[in-house]
């Protein structure tokens, strides 16, 4: 197989009325396996868009790292559920 799948997601969890918690996760597969998990906490002050891109920016950074002393890795496909962060992701034109 010569890709790296990569499934993304930023996710909210609200503690209580004024009080929330948002964190970015990327997880990577080759060949059936997992070969990255990261996951970072962003805070109170992040909002679920900023970890939907987060997420998406630790996904890539670790598939490229992931790939680089792969030489038949020649794909990388990324899975993510906020389409607003992958356009602005493949096309970051000012608005």
């Amino acid at each position: 197989m010569n890709h790296i799948i990569v499934y993304t997601d930023g996710s909210q969890k609200v503690i209580s009325k004024r009080t929330h918690r948002t964190s970015a996760a990327a997880v990577g597969i080759h060949q059936g396996k997992e070969i990255f998990k990261r996951k970072i906490g962003l805070g109170g002050i992040a909002e679920v868009y900023d970890a939907e891109l987060t997420s998406l920016v630790l996904g890539l950074k670790a598939a490229i790292s992931s790939a680089e002393p792969l030489p038949m890795i020649h794909h990388i496909h990324i899975y993510a559920d906020n389409t607003s962060a992958i356009v602005l992701v493949t096309d970051p034109q000012p608005r």
